[in-house]
């Protein structure tokens, strides 16, 4: 077995004894709010020292989340990505308009975007912003120092996904982009 072999084999003993610890502490203890909300376990020791509110990962993967309105129709879809272009206050507010427009998405107003300009953490810097749209919203988070962003289109009418991705990547000339729907 070469060296890396065992590195490798080693790092996963590691993992599994990590991920059974985890589940044990898991079934110590649940909270009262997230017994009700049906999601993460708080964590607690066997001698009932909480850990901070550890929540499992698995607990959020594993669970569907009960649709509490089956009656109203919901698209959603969050992309994160790494941009190349400048972006500042209306190149973001282009942006929206912009894919709002291309997937045939109606807002009824313009977008308002808000910068902490210095307050907080330096790699925090960047905009928070959200364009009201007739059908819900699309929200958009920007971290200027890494080149980040993260964007959440929630709507009540359909939209296609791919043609967002798509306006999302050549927008922002995206060296990579990651998207989930949920």
């Amino acid at each position: 077995m070469t060296s890396f072999a065992k590195v490798i084999g080693k790092q996963r003993q590691r993992l599994r004894r990590n991920l059974r610890s985890l589940r044990y502490l898991g079934r110590t203890k649940r909270t009262a709010s997230a017994t009700a909300a049906g999601v993460g376990r708080r964590v607690c020791s066997s001698d009932n020292t909480h850990l901070p509110h550890l929540l499992l990962l698995h607990d959020f993967v594993s669970r569907p989340m009960k649709n509490l309105a089956p009656q109203i129709f919901r698209q959603r879809l969050l992309m994160e990505g790494l941009f190349s272009i400048r972006l500042d206050q209306q190149a973001l507010a282009a942006y929206m308009t912009g894919l709002a427009g291309h997937l045939g998405l109606r807002a009824y107003g313009l977008p308002a975007i808000y910068s902490p300009s210095g307050l907080g953490k330096e790699e925090n810097q960047g905009y928070d912003a959200f364009l009201p749209l007739i059908d819900s919203g699309i929200a958009a988070y920007v971290w200027s120092s890494a080149h980040f962003f993260s964007i959440v289109i929630y709507t009540c009418a359909r939209f296609n996904v791919d043609a967002a991705v798509r306006f999302t990547q050549e927008f922002f000339a995206a060296t990579e982009v990651a998207t989930m729907e949920f």
